[in-house]
């Protein structure tokens, strides 16, 4: 840089106050501003629960632990039901067992008569077959004489 350069930087410097501010005082004093903000904040913190209930809350939340009142509420109503559909299959089950019952007796007495009228067969077919086997051996000898019979008359008849 040159010397002039350097003498108008300083020498414009110096008076630059002077052209842009020229009734500008110096005054030492600050003032400080200080602003202050309250922000308020409002959250329901209620914890609704039944009876007994076991509740834990905190800001922007809660649990609940344990509602046993709900709980015991549940548990009753499922043994009212499992109660009732026991009830209603109960007089289902007697009375299929009865017609169980019932169907057996008579399953017992139809087989009692077909085991009487096999043997009432059984005894009959046995005294067919004892008169078959008389009329059979009472007719090999009615056959025997028969043969013997016309032997002799052949026998005659050849010699006469």
């Amino acid at each position: 840089m040159s010397v002039l350069k350097i003498w108008v930087g300083w020498f414009c410097a110096a008076f630059l106050p002077c052209c842009f501010d020229s009734a500008s005082s110096s005054d030492s004093s600050t003032t400080a501003n200080t602003t202050t903000t309250n922000n308020i904040s409002s959250e329901d913190k209620r914890i609704v629960g039944g009876d007994g209930s076991t509740a834990v809350s905190g800001s922007g939340n809660s649990v609940i632990v344990t509602d046993s009142g709900a709980v015991q509420a549940a548990l009753t109503l499922s043994g009212n039901v499992a109660t009732k559909a026991i009830d209603a299959n109960t007089g289902s089950v007697a009375s299929v067992l009865e017609a169980l019952t019932t169907m057996g007796k008579n399953n017992q007495a139809s087989f009692d008569k077909t085991l009487a009228l096999v043997g009432t067969s059984v005894d009959k077919t046995q005294d067919a077959f004892k008169t078959a086997t008389e009329e059979v051996n009472g007719n090999r000898v009615l056959v025997g004489l028969g043969v013997i019979a016309i032997g002799m008359i052949a026998a005659k008849g050849a010699y006469k």
